[in-house]
């Protein structure tokens, strides 16, 4: 048997194109190969002229490398006697070319193999979430402390007003609101009054939602090379930066380390007035105990939130710090109590008395006839937590689900397929924002639940301190997951819970959608967590319809709503002041509490919270 022609492949999974520019073009004739073979006990002689070709002296040399996916056709033909007589049999074989993975030099990633050829190395597992997922992530952590100093300086924002020299208007300090449009409206009336601290965090909150959807467009695994957006072939794969993105990253960290310093000098000489956490029911009812504020909205049997307004736009509040020497109380002092040892807020209401809107009779009449009994109101003042903004907010989460679905089971032909991996418009950026979005909403129905839940357990049955007047509003969720673990409010803490996965939503759903340097394997892994964490969101928001909540007239959230529930707690009051002026905190209170109804000395019935 004879080999006539054999086909030697290439370096396998690489093709290299050697071309010269320039230099002296010959043309070189080979010479004829002769060679002989014995078939049959007969000499038999092949010659074969290789055809000519040309040849460059001098000129530049270049060289192409490129990755060959097509498979390759190799040819052989053979010599040989079959039953005595001479054959000539052709094999044509398709080859299939392994790609060869280099070992990188100390230089610069890549290795040479003697020629200008540049042979990138495959990525490690850390390269590859070093540059799908560590950005993304970061940038979530970062945005983390942006939040909880943020809600931390709104929480004291009221009290710092109310500590200044003269004390501030009832609008800037009993009724301060950060929720809703309050929270655009309110910093920028803050800034123009000279506050600029809850200006300055919430610059740095709205920046700090930027971080994630940016972070996921800049820095990831890129291609080099040239190749379609459906094909990597052509092309290698490395973690690299997309300048664009970058550089608005870049802009975006700069304005919030120059925000945070500004931030730092502002907080320098920055008094609360307050030396605890006074964000508890116990807490502000220690601070209400001067009867003068008490008096005007005990009058109040069940308020709405316009008329509250009302009566604290009349009048001027201040911290009335503790003395060494109380003054002597007026003889007509009503229930009169030791204010002085320790902070109460001082009102200055205008004379004779607050004006009441009269708007509703039962401010200023007292039920003397069953025809003056008015209907029992129900009403809840947490905008997320009422049926119309969770169907609102279901509804959005199973949008999402559905698109993701639909994208996860659409064959690749698909236009949504094909549009979302085009990868032309930013669609990483567009998946974390829609992931903070959605962070951020659940974030504020946790911060409603969390409050609601309080009235809730007590109105259902009386509680100890520990689970009522006492809780303190978190500011950030796994200390209120462990809070509401400790309250055994297992709703709260499934709430709590998936608040703190909701964090992750923006890193997950940026690595959804398909992209050349993707793997089916991360595709599956991070659509199988976004669709369970929304899933799990869906599941809590259904499930809560069915929670029953008692009817609370005005906003706890602002300190004049929460004195409003305190205001007539006569045995509140007393338990607060034993345990402060025994020396102890409001840890120390005994007893259990309860939200309810209650006849008042005036013979109306108001919700009031006291002790049981």
């Amino acid at each position: 048997m004879t080999l006539v022609a054999v086909f030697s492949p290439l370096r396998p999974g690489l093709e290299t194109v050697v071309s010269v520019i320039g230099g002296l073009e010959t043309t070189v004739t080979p010479p004829p190969i002769t060679f002989t073979s014995e078939i049959n006990g007969k000499t038999v002689i092949f010659t074969s002229t290789p055809a000519p070709y040309t040849t460059k002296t001098g000129g530049t040399t270049t060289t192409v490398t490129r990755v060959n996916t097509t498979p390759r056709a190799i040819t052989t033909a053979i010599a040989t006697t079959i039953d005595g007589k001479l054959t000539s049999i052709t094999m044509t074989l398709i080859a299939t070319q392994t790609p060869e993975i280099g070992h990188p030099s100390d230089k610069d990633g890549g290795y040479n193999d003697g020629s200008t050829t540049h042979v990138f190395p495959g990525l490690t597992e850390a390269q590859y979430f070093a540059g799908a997922f560590l950005p993304t992530l970061i940038a979530v952590m970062l945005a983390l402390p942006i939040t909880v100093i943020d809600l931390n300086a709104k929480l004291f924002q009221p009290f710092h007003a109310l500590s200044r020299p003269g004390g501030a208007a009832g609008v800037d300090s009993m009724m301060l609101r950060f929720g809703g449009i309050h929270a655009a409206v309110t910093p920028i009336r803050q800034l123009r009054q000279g506050q600029a601290v809850s200006f300055v965090t919430t610059l740095l909150l709205w920046l700090s939602w930027l971080l994630a959807p940016l972070a996921a467009e800049s820095i990831g695994i890129k291609v080099h090379g040239v190749c379609s957006h459906l094909s990597i072939s052509g092309c290698a794969i490395a973690v690299g930066v997309s300048p664009e993105p970058a550089h608005a990253l870049a802009a975006v960290m700069a304005v919030m380390v120059a925000l945070l310093v500004l931030l730092l000098a502002l907080l320098h000489n920055w008094d609360t007035g307050v030396p605890y956490n006074p964000w508890s029911l116990a807490g502000v009812a220690l601070l209400a105990q001067n009867y003068r504020l008490r008096e005007p909205l005990i009058q109040l049997a069940d308020p709405t939130e316009a008329e509250l307004n009302e009566l604290f736009r009349t009048g001027h509040f201040s911290l009335e710090q503790p003395s060494q020497f109380p003054p002597p109380m007026p003889k007509d002092e009503k229930n009169p109590t030791l204010t002085q040892s320790t902070t109460t807020i001082l009102p200055s209401w205008p004379a004779p008395c607050p004006p009441i809107s009269p708007t509703t009779p039962t401010v200023t009449t007292t039920i003397s006839s069953p025809l003056q009994h008015p209907k029992p109101r129900h009403h809840n003042p947490f905008r997320s937590l009422s049926y119309p903004s969770r169907t609102l907010f279901t509804l959005l989460l199973l949008s999402l689900t559905t698109l993701l679905t639909t994208y996860h089971l659409s064959p690749p032909t698909s236009p949504l397929e094909l549009f979302l991996d085009s990868q032309s418009f930013g669609v990483k950026f567009l998946f974390a924002a829609l992931g903070s979005t959605v962070s951020f909403l659940w974030a504020a129905f946790a911060s409603s639940l969390s409050t609601a839940a309080i009235f809730r357990r007590m109105y259902t049955a009386p509680q100890p301190a520990a689970s009522s007047v006492a809780v303190v509003r978190e500011s950030n969720a796994i200390s209120a997951a462990v809070s509401a673990f400790q309250q055994r409010d297992w709703m709260l803490l499934a709430v709590q819970g998936m608040t703190a996965l909701g964090e992750i939503l923006p890193v997950v759903l940026s690595n959804v959608p398909y992209s050349l340097t993707q793997t089916r394997r991360t595709h599956d892994v991070c659509m199988g967590l976004s669709v369970g964490i929304m899933g799990g969101m869906v599941g809590l928001l259904v499930g809560g319809m069915w929670m029953r909540w008692p009817h609370m007239p005005v906003d706890p959230r602002t300190l004049g709503g929460c004195v409003w529930y305190v205001c007539d707690s006569g045995g509140l009051g007393e338990e607060v002041k034993r345990v402060t002026c025994g020396g102890k905190g409001l840890e120390g209170l005994e007893g259990e509490y309860y939200y309810g109804r209650v006849v008042g000395g005036d013979g109306r019935k108001r919700m009031v919270v006291d002790a049981a």
